[in-house]
């Protein structure tokens, strides 16, 4: 017990931030233009979440979980990290949860869901590029898996009940753990948006509905 208390967040990371980055650009490179889609995903997410349609997001994010999980996470994140694998099952695993418990889904906090959503599509990359790092270092909504679970947070929102419950575990799961692989990684900023977003999660799920636009 003595020897853990000796281990560091980073000694749980094998890469280096810029190894990180690197694996992100090489993997958008791979996947061109499916990434500039993706990025446009993050953007239909907002605008879906913000018209009440939270079915239908719940759909879309549903299937960007399942690619993420696979062509990321399994196919490409699996060479640094011998974990990928489990964290890629796990992911799409928790895609199909998502898309099943958004399936009856009724826009609720349409406006604080939006606003997630968009933290997850732009402020993420642009939090990652003010820290030095290339803007798409972080990855993207709909092809990466921290702003893809961070958008999802802004779905969770947008449900109630076990719905929400149901698509805000994994979701906030995961951008807990980004955060932490961040902090492993002597780069917060990676982690930021992450942060971000489950604090707000959290203070729109008690804010009432409605009140001062975020309903």
């Amino acid at each position: 017990m003595a020897d853990w208390l000796t281990y560091s967040l980073s000694d749980f990371i094998p890469f280096a931030p810029s190894t990180y980055a690197r694996l992100f650009q090489t993997y958008h490179a791979e996947i061109w233009p499916l990434w500039a889609v993706g990025l446009l995903v993050g953007l239909v997410t907002v605008w879906l979440l913000a018209g009440g349609r939270a079915r239908w997001a719940a759909a879309l994010l549903g299937i960007c979980w399942l690619w993420t999980g696979w062509a990321f996470l399994i196919e490409r994140y699996q060479t640094l990290n011998w974990a990928g694998l489990q964290m890629g099952l796990f992911y799409m695993a928790a895609g199909v949860v998502i898309a099943a418990a958004g399936l009856g889904a009724v826009g609720r906090k349409t406006r604080a869901g939006a606003a997630l959503a968009l933290l997850a599509t732009l402020g993420h990359p642009l939090i990652v590029g003010a820290d030095g790092l290339p803007w798409d270092g972080g990855g993207l909504v709909g092809t990466a898996p921290d702003p893809t679970a961070l958008a999802t947070l802004g779905l969770a929102l947008a449900t109630a009940g076990w719905r929400r419950f149901a698509i805000a575990l994994p979701a906030a799961l995961w951008c807990a753990l980004g955060v932490l692989a961040a902090v492993g990684m002597e780069r917060p900023a990676l982690g930021g948006a992450a942060a971000a977003g489950i604090i707000l999660f959290a203070v729109f799920s008690v804010w009432p509905a409605g009140r001062r636009g975020l309903g």
